[in-house]
């Protein structure tokens, strides 16, 4: 009988014990959601290609960075970088993981098509009006998404 008294009262020492090594609740959100700045993310480069024959220049707002700058925007997929880059027919630009960032058709007349490849193969494709822009999102896997 004393022993299993003396077990009981243990097994109570070592319940109150385990409750007090346990993290913060702060520090396990942190550690499932980390909220991590830009510059911390991945490196993701895409390959610039233009199919319509006649084409003037492509302006990317949100790439990784650069020495041109860029208003950064706000979108349904988070905010730009301030990093802006002029591609003139087929280029390669690289942005941060998750992070939008939008191209802009520059000429004033002249649509045009192209497509976005990564380094793995995955591709899209898309058509931009005269002074028009997309959004879009990459996660260096998967092929880059519209994200209005």
């Amino acid at each position: 009988m004393k022993k299993l008294i003396f077990a009981n009262g243990v097994l109570a020492l070592a319940l109150i014990f385990s409750f007090c090594s346990k993290p913060s609740l702060n520090q396990e959100l942190s550690a499932v959601n980390p909220d991590t700045a830009a510059s911390d993310r991945e490196k993701c480069c895409l390959q610039f290609v233009v199919t319509t024959t006649t084409f003037q220049s492509a302006e990317i707002c949100g790439v990784y960075t650069s020495g041109s700058s860029c208003t950064p925007f706000t979108s349904g997929c988070g905010t730009s970088s301030g990093f802006s880059q002029t591609i003139q027919k087929n280029g390669m630009f690289c942005v941060s993981s998750w992070q939008p960032f939008r191209v802009t058709n520059t000429s004033a007349t002249v649509p045009f098509d192209f497509h976005l490849t990564g380094p793995g193969g995955n591709s899209a494709t898309f058509t931009l009006l005269p002074l028009a822009a997309v959004t879009l999102v990459y996660d260096c896997t998967h092929p880059a998404t519209v994200c209005d």
